[in-house]
């Protein structure tokens, strides 16, 4: 594949290079989650998940991630 590399302002013009790239992961994302939800009033809702990602973004070795995330829902 031919890509824009660098640019060459003085002249204008962008220089470009042969490219070659593998469009296959390398290894296989599996993601875990456990969530805990709790109504704290008629209105509001509060809700927590733990998340953990191993081989993340599909690439063998990546490596594993560890996530905390809160969400606070309100009506009004």
């Amino acid at each position: 594949m031919r890509v824009p590399v660098d640019r060459d302002f003085d002249a204008d013009i962008f220089l470009f290079e042969d490219r070659t790239l593998s469009l296959s992961p390398s290894g296989r994302e599996i993601d875990l989650e456990m969530s805990y939800g709790l109504m704290l009033n008629a209105h509001t809702h509060i809700e927590t998940s733990l998340v953990q990602q191993f081989e993340a973004g599909h690439v063998a070795n990546g490596g594993t991630i560890t996530s905390l995330l809160v969400r606070l829902r309100s009506r009004f």
